[in-house]
């Protein structure tokens, strides 16, 4: 009874927005899901639904109940006279069809008695299932989002209502209100939904979307995964529509996060999925190839990367146009393949072409104009020109220590910069900078991501040849110790001279 009471009116809009799958549609973020619940229970109007006239309507009808229900009154008056003949009709024309059946009945009995029998059978067998597989459908949809409504209900219980408003400047609120859901869930979907895996699923799937949202990807990737599992379980292993774009979900976040070998399997059927079903240039499709071609890369497949990013550049340009964030993706992607293979003339078009791109359409402080930036500069490093890299990472450096000085990303720019001073034997002015560069990321280590931890190792590697380069024995072993806590880093491919 409470599940239904929480399902009615309002609500139902703001979950019907939270589950749209085209992402374009759905609340940008958590924080957007938040705000409308705020909304909802402050009594205003929430985003999610449309004002159409019948909810005026009903707005009008709360402010002259008294009128409203006089007037409803004499309509229903009307209405139950109205109805009254109308069955009155409806029986006697019943009534006069059942006669006619019964004698047309009586009549073909001998050789119809049967057929009929069996007609019957199966018109309320059909009638039945089509009932089962409405009500399942409507059931399956509500309960899943009422559950994670009341994940969220549970963990704002005792929490001052304005503390969803301060959420932007503290995510630290919304994490902590995410694991209470995630543990009200592994604690009760399985008990109350026990024998319905797809409204479990379903379930898992919002909480996961919403984790990954926020950057939370290994806590993401569990409830995708077993989200994957139970739409499985649910169609006894027939592939369907949930399977496959949960499987996306679950490549792009293993992809993030580094974990190529477990991505590969899944983006290559995804990508044979909706290539099959929806067509090359369909936004899943494009998207899912993008996500293929970075897992190539990672996984050293550089053949089979080249070919599939450059498809994927192609229909990008083609269907997306050439200043769009896919296409940029996708020129990135192509950029790392040819400097794998040492082609770096190729690679550095690429990555100067897509910085172009982002400095005409995004602004200084945007983070995707920052990694182009610093993506190019890396490139130069590479290639052994540290100092075409130093400007633009000066350039990157100076935007970041204003936005953001604290990010963990502001000491990887400082220790790349101080990279390019090495580089070009400015050893008095590149050792601060790479002393704390490292030092920086060290202390916000947990809040680097999964592909990001490889910055750890290289700001390392750089203290070795600095101390290495101006003769400092002791300082070189106690680097080498530090380094050695931290994986040994792929070789970089160099231009042949």
């Amino acid at each position: 009874a409470k599940l239904s009471k929480l399902m009615k009116g309002e609500l139902d809009w703001l979950v019907l927005k939270a589950l749209e799958k085209d992402r374009a549609r759905r609340y940008d973020t958590a924080n957007g899901l938040a705000r409308d619940i705020q909304r909802y229970l402050a009594d205003e109007l929430v985003e999610a639904r449309p004002a159409s006239t019948g909810y005026r309507l009903r707005k009008f009808v709360r402010r002259h109940k008294g009128q409203v229900v006089a007037a409803s009154l004499v309509f229903f008056v009307l209405l139950a006279g109205i109805a009254g003949t109308t069955v009155g009709l409806f029986e006697a024309k019943k009534q006069e069809r059942l006669a006619v059946a019964a004698g047309h009945a009586e009549a073909d009995r001998a050789e119809g008695e049967q057929q009929a029998k069996q007609q019957a059978l199966a018109a309320a067998e059909a009638e039945k299932q089509a009932k089962t597989a409405a009500e399942m459908a409507a059931t399956q949809e509500r309960a899943a989002s009422a559950v994670l409504l009341l994940g969220l209900r549970e963990s704002l219980r005792g929490w001052p209502r304005r503390r969803l408003e301060e959420t932007p400047a503290r995510p630290v609120s919304i994490e902590r209100l995410l694991g209470g859901i995630v543990e009200s869930m592994d604690r009760t979907l399985p008990w109350i939904y026990e024998e319905q895996p797809f409204v479990q699923a379903r379930a898992r799937g919002l909480i996961a979307y919403i984790l990954d949202d926020l950057g939370l990807e290994e806590a993401s990737e569990r409830q995708y995964s077993v989200a994957l599992a139970l739409y499985r379980q649910a169609s006894k292993d027939v592939v369907t529509n949930d399977i496959i774009s949960t499987m996306d979900d679950l490549a792009d976040s293993l992809t993030r996060q580094g974990k190529y070998a477990e991505a590969e399997p899944l983006c290559r059927q995804v990508v044979e999925s909706y290539r099959r079903t929806n067509g090359e240039a369909a936004s899943p499709t494009r998207r899912a190839s993008i996500t293929f071609a970075e897992t190539l890369v990672g996984l050293g497949k550089i053949a089979e990367a080249e070919r599939t990013a450059r498809r994927a550049l192609e229909v990008e340009r083609s269907v997306a146009g050439d200043d769009a964030d896919t296409t940029l993706h996708s020129m990135e992607i192509m950029a790392r393949v040819h400097a794998l293979k040492g082609e770096w003339e190729e690679a550095e078009l690429l990555r100067v072409q897509a910085l172009k791109v982002r400095r005409r359409v995004n602004t200084a402080e945007s983070e995707l104009r920052l990694n182009a930036t610093e993506q190019l500069a890396i490139h130069f490093l590479d290639r052994g020109q540290p100092a075409a890299a130093e400007p633009l990472l000066r350039e990157s450096l100076a935007i970041r220590g204003e936005k953001e000085p604290d990010s963990w990303t502001t000491f990887k720019t400082k220790s790349l910069l101080g990279g390019a001073l090495l580089g070009q034997k400015k050893y008095t002015e590149a050792e601060p900078l790479l002393l704390k560069g490292y030092e920086g990321m060290k202390q916000r280590k947990k809040t680097i991501p999964p592909q990001g931890q490889v910055r750890l190792p290289e700001a390392v590697d750089r203290l070795i040849d600095l101390y290495t380069a101006t003769n400092k024995p002791d300082d070189v072993k106690k680097w080498q110790t530090e380094r050695a806590k931290y994986p040994a880093v792929a070789p970089i491919p160099r231009a042949v001279k």
